[in-house]
């Protein structure tokens, strides 16, 4: 195999460890919560029901080398409600999550024909993680570098 992503990010669901080329990229965090709208007929007036309290989540970038099927059944595994947990240094920190949405696995647009040095081909995708169990934020990953 050519060369690869250096990096100790991965994802854990049931007994499957997927080890990631670096941590997600262009991290956004938000905190989502469950609204119903109603609008008048007019559209004069607007009332909303907010229920619940908001739970944090996170949209980044998954980019992983070579195999894009470890990550196709990452992703239906997580989207069919299995838990998945979010490390960005192999496990020293812990993220336990749900995956509420994923975009097409693609080539990685940063790099020429979705490759690297040596012709090893490098994937993305695009992943919405809300946090669950006792972890109650991902301020943890918003203080790393």
């Amino acid at each position: 195999m050519g060369t690869q992503l250096i990096g100790t990010a991965q994802f854990v669901y049931g007994a499957v460890t997927v080890s990631l080329g670096t941590r997600l990229h262009n991290q956004t965090f938000r905190d989502a919560r469950t609204r119903y709208t109603e609008e008048s007929d007019d559209r004069s007036a607007r009332s909303v029901i907010t229920v619940g309290t908001a739970k944090p989540e996170l949209v980044g970038t998954v980019r992983l080398h070579d195999d894009p099927e470890e990550l196709r059944a990452l992703i239906a595994a997580g989207l069919d409600g299995t838990q998945v947990d979010y490390s960005p240094d192999n496990g020293s920190t812990t993220f336990e999550c749900l995956l509420i949405a994923a975009s097409n696995i693609t080539p990685d647009k940063d790099f020429p024909a979705g490759c690297i040095s040596n012709k090893v081909p490098l994937y993305q995708c695009t992943v919405t993680l809300r946090i669950t169990g006792s972890t109650t934020s991902f301020d943890g990953l918003k203080a790393l570098p």
